[in-house]
Order: structure tokens, then sequence, then C-alpha cells
């Protein structure tokens, strides 16, 4: 799974942030570049819109993350 976040970090799709006090674990969010390319994807056309990085919830952007990942579960 590390090296499918890698490739589209690489391609301005997904960002990351170190959790603190997670044991260095990673957070991977979608960028403004990657939710435009997310919302014309067929697949999610009845998923509402994912919310942007300055909106305070994020949980919908880490659905359709995961979805786009073949359906990586979230722990949390």
């Amino acid at each position: 799974m590390r090296w499918r976040l890698r490739r589209l970090k690489d391609e301005g799709l997904v960002e990351s942030v170190v959790l603190p006090q997670a044991a260095r674990q990673r957070a991977w969010f979608l960028t403004e570049r990657g939710v435009r390319i997310v919302a014309r994807f067929p697949e999610l056309r009845h998923v509402a819109s994912p919310p942007l990085a300055e909106d305070e919830t994020d949980d919908l952007a880490v659905e359709v993350l995961c979805r786009l990942m073949g359906g990586v579960q979230v722990v949390g």
C-alpha cells in the first residue's frame, strides 16, 4: 500500500502528515487537485464531494481515498 500512496503523492493527488502520539503513523488526505480529479470518476458519481483541506471534517476524504486505494480499510 505504501508504494501506491507514494505514487499518488508524487502526482500531487494526496498529501500526508505524521500523527503525533501515534507511533509516527501517517494520515493521508486528498489535495485540491486530487479532489477535482476524483470528482470525475463515474464510480463515485453518487458519493458526496469530499471536503477540502481547509474544512474541519475530512472523514469523507479519507473514505474516498481508501476507495481509490482498492478498498483499504481505515482503522480508527
